[in-house]
């Protein structure tokens, strides 16, 4: 609702898509402070979930914690001041030897991140090929739930008590690992079946009873004695930190929405091996994260193709000298995969690629010879295969390259003029 808002609010203000982006992602940071009640967490979430890679949308962070903190402080006059989940006061990480199973639960709770994803759509997939009137389609979903619901009650609605119970150690069980996989298709049965609902909540309910799981699991096998409570918190930043990769915002919101900050050390243990498990397994799998629209980096960001392309010629037109060797061509791709040449100066030259055609007068010349009399015109790059180099004047073009070039409009019309089949 948050999102909508402020979408409405960018047209009734005309903003560009560039405020208009930072507004949507303010607004989403708003929404969540309040009702998961974690103002830091969701400020670094709303700026890190574009990004399944170690990225963030940095510019707007200022923004989202803003309206975070404004959010979180206008709901708590309503509802209060606590947080969602209760823990011990004295709960705290002191025996480094419990390391080792924090690093198990992130290994298991990188696992369920990998396998939550295909769950969830593979059961998007299946509603898709039932021939039945879409607003058919929730209610088959909702009679599945409800079929679950019969057998296990504990996934209906959010579950946070069951987790508060498994936190204090007043239910705790083999069950628990079911009950994980258990809210893992009810939450899909809900929402991919065209219902509405979110993915949030019920992974913090999937994280705390794996977590839960594990010290138990632990205990039963090893007698290792680990904390429930503890493992249940560490498990829901773990789960979250794989699923979404989001790692830093699932630290951080953890530990608001139960007060459990002196579990930082092995929540930041198990986060960042769950991201890295996810990461790896997931990989193998149709779908490998559970955000489809997420891009790996900002390079990767239609939004960000432009300036990036822009900064790397202000680079290169300074005279700077940048090594290429690494950049690959699907990268380039990327970048130009729309076929428009890109807008530089101010719009006085354009950034643009061509290739060089079998039969073109380009073939075979050096760079100095066949680009000397267009003095307005920079090759930046040559692509053959798989390789990329920066050219030099003794640089022997062959049929097949593809040119990254710069050159203002007269330059680009001179060069067209005099060699119409190289573009």
């Amino acid at each position: 609702m948050s999102v909508g808002a402020s979408s409405i609010v960018a047209d009734l203000l005309h903003l560009t898509d560039d405020e208009r982006r930072i507004l949507v992602l303010a607004g989403m940071a708003a929404g969540l402070s309040a009702i998961f009640r974690s103002p830091l967490g969701m400020a670094i979430f709303s700026v890190e979930i574009l990004y399944s890679g170690m990225a963030f949308e940095t510019e707007a962070l200022i923004y989202t914690v803003v309206s975070a903190v404004v959010a979180y402080a206008t709901n708590g006059l309503f509802v209060g001041w606590s947080p969602i989940f209760y823990l011990p006061e004295t709960l705290h990480f002191t025996q480094p030897l419990d390391l080792v199973g924090y690093t198990l639960l992130g290994v298991i709770a990188g696992v369920v991140g990998a396998i939550e994803p295909s769950i969830f759509y593979g059961i998007r997939d299946l509603f898709k090929r039932f021939t039945v009137p879409s607003h058919l389609k929730p209610a088959i979903g909702g009679l599945l739930m409800g079929l679950l619901a019969l057998a296990l009650p504990q996934t209906l609605s959010t579950g946070y008590g069951w987790v508060q119970q498994a936190m204090t150690g007043d239910y705790v069980g083999w069950s628990l690992i079911l009950l994980a996989l258990a809210k893992i298709l009810a939450m899909s049965f809900t929402i991919s079946s065209g219902g509405s609902g979110g993915v949030f909540g019920p992974n913090v309910y999937i994280g705390g009873m794996v977590g839960a799981w594990t010290a138990f699991a632990l205990d039963h096998l090893f007698a290792a004695h680990f904390n429930t409570a503890a493992f249940a918190v560490v498990g829901m930043a773990a789960v979250f930190a794989g699923t979404a990769r989001v790692p830093i915002t699932a630290l951080v919101m953890v530990a608001e929405m139960t007060g459990g900050y002196g579990l930082i050390v092995p929540s930041m243990l198990a986060t960042s091996i769950a991201f890295v498990v996810q990461r790896s397994v997931g990989a193998r799998f149709r779908y490998p994260r559970l955000y489809e629209a997420q891009v790996e980096l900002r390079k990767d960001s239609p939004t960000h193709h432009k300036s990036l392309l822009q900064a790397a010629f202000e680079v290169l037109e300074s005279g700077s000298l940048v090594d290429v060797q690494e950049v690959s061509l699907p990268q380039l791709n990327d970048l130009l995969r729309l076929g428009k040449p890109i807008p530089i100066h101010n719009g006085q030259a354009e950034l643009f690629a061509t290739e060089i055609a079998d039969h073109s007068a380009l073939a075979g010349r050096a760079i100095a010879e066949a680009f000397g009399e267009f003095p307005h015109l920079l090759v930046i790059a040559v692509i053959r295969g798989d390789r990329v180099s920066v050219p030099g004047g003794a640089t022997v073009l062959a049929s097949g390259d593809r040119l990254l070039v710069a050159a203002d409009a007269a330059a680009k019309k001179d060069w067209s003029a005099t060699l119409p089949e190289a573009l």
